[in-house]
């Protein structure tokens, strides 16, 4: 993985940083944090002590934890699942990852530009935006439509709520569009400030889309009860290097989670709770159990042997 992917993992983890649990993959970004090389976590650091102060939360984590939500098959359309929003990103801002949970619970859509001078390092030019849905299917629907800690603002004819942080170089809106069951989020992390005002114009251009999908990579053939939620993602700089995986994991961001990635060359470590899987058509993944109480191998072994592929996805999206 480059450093340009890593930087996309941790503007995602950065935009939903403290706000409602956004669904499966922005768990794995949050928990894979922990995981990968300490450069990334120092680029996450730099970003939050560069910020000066507690950026208020529009959203916030419930204490308690949601009741499970209802399982929910991998779609059985070719063309993926669609995403239901898209926006006009700002210019020279490309699109580099889209999530989507299974049952309709949330959705993520992120767009990066890098405004890099020669010599500069990435993490503190890189700018990043995301759109992130969520319906009434999501375990925290109640706490997402009662945010805590926001100013309320009017989003055109919308009540909503705002966040940013004293420097404006990051901002957060929240909203109920026309949709029934649905809020809706823009989330700016621009070096060149002013981001309060951006979000507030990036929101007016969102619009209900339904030629942007997301197509997952393979899906799973079987899951312990436990895990009721799961989802597809596909990010990276460009089609080349974009990584594609699923996730499933339970209705408490505390609890355990499954990702199967798509590799070159996956590595097996049981002892890691990592195994290595070749599908039937060849491709190789990578599967992951992680949380404070990982799954037992024999079950992780179990997903493994009912791993199914699917057609390799368009990423061709990637980058424009």
């Amino acid at each position: 993985m480059n450093e340009t992917e890593e930087l996309i993992k941790a503007a995602l983890a950065k935009h939903v940083e403290r706000t409602p649990h956004a669904g499966p993959i922005l768990t794995a970004l949050s928990r894979r944090r922990r995981r990968v090389r300490p450069s990334l976590i120092a680029i996450i650091a730099a970003t939050v002590v560069a910020a000066g102060v507690a950026i208020p939360i529009a959203i916030q984590r419930p204490e308690a934890s949601a009741p499970p939500a209802t399982q929910q098959p991998m779609p059985v359309e070719s063309k993926g699942i669609k995403m239901r929003y898209g926006l006009k990103a700002l210019p020279g801002f490309v699109e580099a990852n889209r999530t989507a949970a299974i049952d309709g619970s949330n959705q993520v859509r992120t767009w990066m530009k890098n405004t890099c001078q020669a010599g500069t390092p990435a993490q503190q030019c890189t700018q990043s935006l995301s759109l992130i849905m969520y319906t009434a299917r999501h375990p925290y629907w109640a706490d997402v439509i009662a945010p805590k800690g926001a100013h309320p603002v009017r989003n055109v004819d919308t009540p909503g709520w705002a966040t940013w942080d004293s420097q404006n170089k990051q901002a957060k809106l929240t909203w109920r569009p026309p949709e029934q069951d649905t809020v809706l989020m823009v989330s700016l992390h621009d070096s060149e400030g002013d981001a309060t005002r951006k979000v507030f114009d990036l929101a007016r251009t969102v619009a209900v889309e339904d030629s942007a999908v997301v197509q997952p990579p393979l899906s799973f053939g079987w899951l312990p009860a436990e895990l009721t939620r799961t989802s597809v993602t596909i990010a990276g700089s460009s089609p080349s290097t974009a990584e594609t995986w699923i996730d499933a994991e339970t209705t408490d961001p505390r609890g355990r989670e499954v990702q199967a990635k798509i590799v070159a060359k996956a590595i097996d470590s049981p002892e890691n709770h990592t195994l290595a899987v070749t599908l039937p058509d060849g491709r190789q993944v990578q599967l992951m159990a992680s949380g404070n109480a990982p799954l037992p191998l024999d079950q992780l072994r179990k997903i493994a042997e009912n791993l199914k592929p699917e057609p390799a996805p368009d990423k061709s999206w990637i980058g424009r």
